[in-house]
């Protein structure tokens, strides 16, 4: 078994173990091919609404405290290369500009 997939508290019920699983197997589809997503979290303003919501299948995404750390590590590293990018293509589109 995957050290991901590790039971998280010995004691959750087998239904709340599954949920738990399908959950971080969520998590390791969306880091997979982020670009599939639809990210929400710097516009949302009702907590319920998910802060991810994958663009064909609907599927959602909530950031919980209760996560693994590995998914706030590879959320942060996610958001600095496309801070990066951005800045890359403003930078291109800039020098487009230039005669």
């Amino acid at each position: 078994m995957s050290p991901l997939l590790l039971n998280p508290a010995p004691l959750l019920s087998e239904d709340e173990l599954e949920k738990y699983r399908n959950r971080i197997q969520l998590w390791q589809i969306f880091f997979a091919s982020p670009y599939e997503w639809m990210d929400f979290r710097k516009g949302k303003v009702n907590p319920k609404y998910p802060d991810f919501k994958h663009k064909d299948t609907g599927e959602a995404l909530w950031i919980r405290t209760d996560d693994p750390p590995w998914i706030k590590r590879q959320l942060d590293i996610l958001d600095s290369r496309l801070v990066y990018q951005n800045f890359q293509e403003q930078l291109s589109s800039i020098e487009d500009m230039s005669f």
